[in-house]
């Protein structure tokens, strides 16, 4: 068709038995495309419309699709922009669309890289503390540039991180020997990315603390009186 010309009259408006926030648009008689239902309450029956018409409202409706498609992605937790990317790739959505999108969701202030970086480090941080080398591979991976990964992790104590993460694993160190208990809470932090040096401060500390506890005389295998800290962070 030429841009333009009419293409047909509206017989329809039909609003979609599993979507009510859809309409049907049916033109000569035919299904044509749906549309959203903002998007569908200005057409009327008996409505011409020329090929430049529907294809405006067909983009709008690719556009509208697709930013439901991230918001919903948005709705479970923030996401990079590289995320959001692949997410609508395997939704098929064109490139040139995705990057309408991005844009759009960026000047609405749902994605932003930056603090996208800043709220996984806090995030791991709380629930799942990793040394800055296991975040940079993360946050690489999820597409961030170097620069930003550099500035969210540049504050970043990796000693109080591996304590965190140390202290959370403790429960499962209880009656076991000095020996399993040195054993298996050094692999758990070399596991979560931290070097030998910061696995060593953070299990120094953490064992001085499970000593100095109430119920030390009944944590270990051992009699307190047999351990000495120092043993605890040398092979």
């Amino acid at each position: 068709m030429f841009s333009g010309v009419s293409v047909g009259i509206i017989t329809g408006l039909q609003v979609q038995k599993r979507s009510k926030k859809r309409v049907n648009v049916e033109i000569d008689g035919d299904f044509a495309f749906s549309l959203p239902l903002e998007e569908a309450a200005i057409l009327k029956k008996g409505q011409s419309l020329t090929d430049d018409e529907v294809s405006a409202l067909q983009a709008r409706d690719a556009m509208a699709r697709a930013i439901d498609a991230a918001g919903r992605l948005l709705s479970l937790r923030p996401r990079s922009v590289h995320e959001i990317k692949q997410y609508l790739a395997r939704k098929e959505i064109p490139p040139m669309l995705m990057d309408d999108v991005i844009e759009h969701l960026t000047q609405m202030g749902y994605v932003d890289d930056r603090a996208f970086a800043a709220f996984w480090v806090q995030e791991r941080s709380s629930n799942k503390p990793l040394s800055a080398r296991a975040l940079r591979f993360e946050l690489r991976d999820k597409g961030i540039e170097k620069a930003i990964v550099d500035e969210v992790l540049a504050d970043l104590d990796e000693i109080e991180s591996a304590v965190q993460a140390a202290t959370g694993y403790t429960h499962k160190l209880r009656g076991m020997t000095q020996a399993e208990a040195k054993q298996k809470l050094y692999a758990f932090l070399a596991r979560r990315g931290f070097n030998s040096g910061v696995a060593r401060d953070a299990m120094k500390q953490v064992f001085e603390v499970i000593l100095q506890g109430e119920d030390a005389d009944s944590f270990f295998a051992e009699p307190v009186s047999r351990f000495d800290v120092r043993d605890m962070t040398e092979d």
